[in-house]
């Protein structure tokens, strides 16, 4: 009987333990999103488009700057996207300034440029930058 109660004693104090490291536990639990940081996308034939997207460590979209044309960058710090990230292959999918992109594609091996397609439209003043199916690439800054 006695070692039962130790047993249970030991199960507690450690499960206590564990539940009290939360915060060394979760990068294991929960690692952080490998598009964490700042990615720029390049369009093949958008010369005059730059657009940069900020992901937080939980793969969402938090900041898309952008310049079209000789419009300086546009900051928009409340982007509407959907990110899907499954495997190596890559969604997002953006709705910003009244722009909206939608890129697909796969990471390299070290995870710092995702190859792929982009579509959308972006404007800026009189400057308009329409994709369809064009190639680009996201790259970790």
């Amino acid at each position: 009987m006695r070692s039962r109660s130790t047993f249970a004693l030991a199960v507690v104090g450690l499960l206590t333990g564990l539940a009290g490291c939360s915060s060394i536990l979760n990068p294991i639990i929960n690692p952080p999103s490998p598009l964490d940081g700042a990615w720029k996308l390049e369009a093949a034939d958008a010369l005059n488009l730059a657009t940069t997207l900020t992901f937080d460590s939980n793969g969402a979209v938090t900041n898309v700057a952008y310049t079209v044309g000789d419009v300086a960058s546009i900051p928009d710090d409340s982007p509407q996207a959907a990110v899907e990230i499954d495997g190596d292959n890559v969604v997002v999918s953006l709705i910003f300034g009244g722009n909206a992109l939608v890129f697909s594609g796969t990471f390299n091996d070290d995870r710092s440029v995702i190859s792929g397609r982009v579509t959308g439209v972006v404007s800026a003043g009189d400057v308009v930058v329409t994709l369809t199916n064009q190639a680009a690439t996201l790259t970790k800054q």
